[in-house]
C-alpha cells in the first residue's frame, strides 16, 4: 500500500490523503518513483529525513 498525503497538516480539512493498493513490491516502487519525480517537476525538494527506514523484504 501506498499511502499519500498534501496540504498544511496543521489544518486538517486541508489535508488530503490517498491509499493505493498495489499488487506486488515492484508495483508499489515504480508509483513511489512516479510520485516522487512529479514533485520534483512541481519544484520539491529532498529535505534530510529524521526518519529510520526498516528493511522489510517483500519478495
Amino acid at each position: 500500500m501506498v499511502s499519500e498525503s498534501r496540504g498544511q497538516f496543521q489544518v486538517p480539512t486541508r489535508t488530503e490523503y490517498s491509499r493505493t493498493i498495489l499488487h506486488s513490491y515492484q508495483e508499489a516502487r515504480q508509483m513511489v518513483l512516479s510520485l516522487s519525480k512529479q514533485l520534483r517537476c512541481e519544484g520539491y525538494k529532498k529535505t534530510i529525513a529524521s526518519e529510520e527506514q526498516l528493511g522489510f523484504q517483500f519478495d
